[in-house]
């Protein structure tokens, strides 16, 4: 949990995104790649989070987001991501958008935003 006053910062070493010092993601070739466990499905909606500064940020650059859960591989396109994610702000957490599950592995058409 992080303070009312502070908002975590996300690192960009290389490729790799941290938050804190905890590994969030890495940039492969135009592949934004997340393992996460399957405790980490918000289940009210049963979608993944994402941290919003990560989707929206225009210093990194990749088209597609690849979730690794438990044996499971969902892929989207940031695009969609943005567009059809739902945002939440949790107290003492960072704003997250959220995709639902089964928004993931259709159409991967990148669309202009």
């Amino acid at each position: 949990m992080y303070s009312n006053t502070t908002e975590p910062k996300v690192i960009l070493a290389g490729n790799v995104l941290f938050l804190e010092s905890k590994k969030l993601a890495e940039i492969v070739n135009d592949t934004l790649v997340i393992y996460k466990k399957e405790k980490d499905i918000f289940r009210k909606a049963n979608a993944v989070g994402l941290n919003n500064k990560i989707l929206t940020s225009e210093k990194l650059h990749y088209t597609y987001i690849t979730f690794h859960i438990a044996n499971k591989i969902y892929k989207t396109t940031r695009s969609n991501f943005i567009s059809k994610g739902f945002i939440l702000h949790f107290k003492n957490w960072e704003i997250q958008r959220f995709l639902p599950l089964s928004e993931f592995n259709k159409n991967l058409e990148v669309i202009e935003l």
